[in-house]
């Protein structure tokens, strides 16, 4: 299982449990002011992998909406594993 260990200014690091592999990943790419996103964090060695949900808020005005996307993102994870 990939555990994320730690998130800083759009880096992941992450330790997968499975091969005892230590990596990192940049997502800041992905990251836009006021986002919620969901990132797949895939160990190298193995190929497995975690679900990172990420929400960044700049404008406290855009939080409920954000909040519902990332509901509405954790939602379709849910229902492609069935």
């Amino acid at each position: 299982m990939v555990k994320v260990i730690e998130y800083e200014q759009g880096f992941v690091y992450f330790r997968c449990d499975k091969c005892d592999f230590w990596g990192g990943m940049d997502v800041s790419s992905s990251l836009s002011d006021n986002c919620a996103i969901d990132v797949d964090v895939i160990c190298e060695l193995c190929g497995d992998d975690r679900v990172l949900y990420i929400l960044k808020c700049k404008d406290p005005a855009y939080a409920k909406e954000l909040n519902a996307k990332l509901g509405v993102l954790r939602a379709k994870r849910l229902a492609e594993r069935r």
